[in-house]
């Protein structure tokens, strides 16, 4: 599998922090993992693979060669934020774009204890850390 390894790093203020995971799978793309903190305990997830670095997320668009290892990688870079960074009583949230990627993204992440939960009026996945 890929290398997971974070990097932790706060932007303009101490508001803002990240915790990304960024590498290259098989098909030489760039898959890249980050987790927000969008203020106190909320974090939310971003995941995506791309080809050119200019482009990064694009919305509703299949980038992705390299089949479901990229997603198993997500879900190990997820596993390691948890058991490793995450603390008490924090609240991470993975949106999704659709509803093929919403049933994906369910069916991987329940066995963590991710439930179908509304933030904002949004669909999402919603995980309470409990240490």
């Amino acid at each position: 599998m890929y290398d997971i390894e974070p990097k932790h790093f706060n932007e303009t203020d101490d508001y803002w922090e990240h915790h990304l995971y960024k590498t290259k799978n098989s098909e030489n793309q760039i898959i890249e993992f980050k987790v927000n903190n969008v203020g106190g305990y909320y974090y939310t997830v971003e995941f995506f693979i791309t080809t050119k670095r200019k482009l990064g997320y694009q919305y509703k668009k299949q980038t992705g060669r390299d089949g479901l290892k990229s997603l198993i990688w997500a879900k190990q870079c997820l596993i390691h934020f948890i058991e490793n960074i995450a603390e008490d009583d924090m609240l991470i949230i993975v949106y999704f774009d659709d509803k093929k990627r919403k049933n994906v993204y369910h069916y991987g992440l329940r066995s963590l204890g991710f439930r179908l939960d509304k933030y904002y009026r949004r669909d999402c996945l919603m995980l309470r850390i409990k240490k």
